[in-house]
């Protein structure tokens, strides 16, 4: 059984604000990002690391503190929930995700109101190529592109 790396990045797309470096290994998909959606900047929301090993379930949770996760958001606080598995599969392994958010929104009444987002995706794996596993359209102006990248631990 193949052991990865797993690095799920959480990417903010947005039209306006500053462009934040994002680590080099996402050149190819900001490349790809620039050319398929009408977003000028692109920032690093978050980055988690993780071990899958194929033939095997993975869960990663928490509560995360970000001022500057999402400019819509009405509090700096919100929660997530990433699952999936990792299969064999000829011609290459296949790698099955969800995410899933409670983001804090301001409604029109002032209150503070929880919206769940949520995606899924399955794809083939192609080590070390960072794979773009879904995008979401947040608020205004700002998406959430969600980029998977694994790499093989050498036996």
């Amino acid at each position: 059984r193949a052991e990865f790396d797993m690095e799920i990045y959480l990417i903010i797309g947005s039209k306006t604000g500053g462009e934040m470096r994002l680590p080099s290994e996402l050149n190819p998909v900001l490349r790809r990002l620039r050319a398929a959606l009408p977003l000028s900047n692109y920032r690093l929301g978050m980055k988690l690391l993780g071990k899958i090993t194929s033939g095997s379930n993975f869960q990663l949770s928490g509560v995360r503190y970000s001022a500057d996760f999402l400019q819509g958001l009405a509090e700096d606080k919100f929660s997530y929930l990433i699952r999936g598995s990792l299969k064999d599969a000829a011609p290459a392994p296949i790698l099955t995700t969800e995410l899933a958010m409670r983001l804090p929104f301001r409604a029109p009444n002032m209150n503070v109101v929880s919206e769940s987002v949520s995606m899924s995706s399955s794809f083939f794996v192609r080590e070390g190529e960072p794979i773009i596993a879904g995008s979401l359209d947040l608020t205004a102006g700002e998406s959430l592109i969600w980029v998977i990248n694994l790499r093989r631990v050498a036996p």
